[in-house]
């Protein structure tokens, strides 16, 4: 029911007003990449500050799918849902970013969020075993991430998990294992996406290349303070599956945007 409570909370930010912040901030961000890539070589502050501006767009999602999990009435359901628009976003991510239906290369967010939910529900169906498959489940869904070189990879799965399993901590130390997990993971995703020219990675030029990548996706903590501000409310819902629709369709306006009216 629209506006009932989950938990009780102090804070003046809904469920609902996350889902608005983040799918704006995604929209902005991808808008971004699209004219930077295709239109035009604008100043670097001002790809820098959309970069910046927009990284807590991933860490909200990620908070919503941890929510999710632990709200749904269907946890089934629920892995059928984020399964269902992985399978049908990807076509259009592959558009969008890299100009054809098919690219097999990079996967879409979706099938993240779809194997961090995975590691939660086995792990929950044997909760006598949960000090064991927690872990081992995590590990698994962040090496199918990083094989399948899914957006986020195995980062995006740890802090979704990172999020769900310390739910109910104190918010310092939720918070603080949120930022070990963002500067300790995205170097590391760098280093092993490079695995086979590993010599390479410790240069003074790629090193720059990963400071610059983690402060920019360490951007993204800057959502902290809008998750201390959650309220514990669903807030006014839009239908689940416009909310789901709305990563395929921008992501295809865009693909088609760039691709017909883009200068490079």
């Amino acid at each position: 029911m629209n506006g009932s409570p989950l938990t009780e909370k102090k804070g003046w930010l809904s469920g609902a007003a996350l889902k608005y912040i983040a799918i704006v901030l995604m929209i902005i961000n991808h808008m971004g990449y699209v004219w930077f890539d295709r239109f035009a070589d604008g100043p670097d502050w001002l790809e820098d500050l959309m970069w910046y501006v927009t990284r807590p767009s991933f860490f909200i999602f990620a908070f919503l799918i941890a929510e999710g999990l632990i709200h749904t009435r269907s946890r089934p359901k629920y892995l059928f849902r984020l399964a269902l628009f992985a399978f049908i976003s990807e076509p259009f991510f592959d558009f969008c970013f890299y100009g054809t239906f098919w690219s097999p290369g990079n996967q879409n967010v979706f099938i993240t969020h779809f194997l961090a939910a995975a590691a939660v529900t086995v792990t929950e169906a044997f909760p006598e075993c949960k000090k064991v498959l927690a872990p081992l489940t995590g590990i698994l869904a962040g090496l199918a991430a990083h094989l399948l070189s899914t957006d986020y990879s195995f980062f995006g799965v740890a802090v979704i998990l990172c999020l769900y399993y310390l739910h109910d901590a104190d918010e310092g130390l939720k918070y603080s294992v949120l930022v070990a997990v963002t500067l300790a993971g995205c170097p590391l995703m760098l280093i092993l996406n490079n695995i086979d020219r590993l010599s390479a990675v410790f240069t003074n030029k790629y090193l720059g290349v990963m400071l610059d990548y983690t402060v920019t996706e360490a951007m993204g903590l800057l959502v902290i303070p809008l998750l201390t501000a959650y309220n514990g409310q669903r807030g006014r819902q839009m239908n689940k599956y416009v909310y789901y629709s709305i990563y395929p369709l921008h992501l295809l306006l865009f693909g088609l945007w760039g691709k017909f009216f883009g200068t490079k």
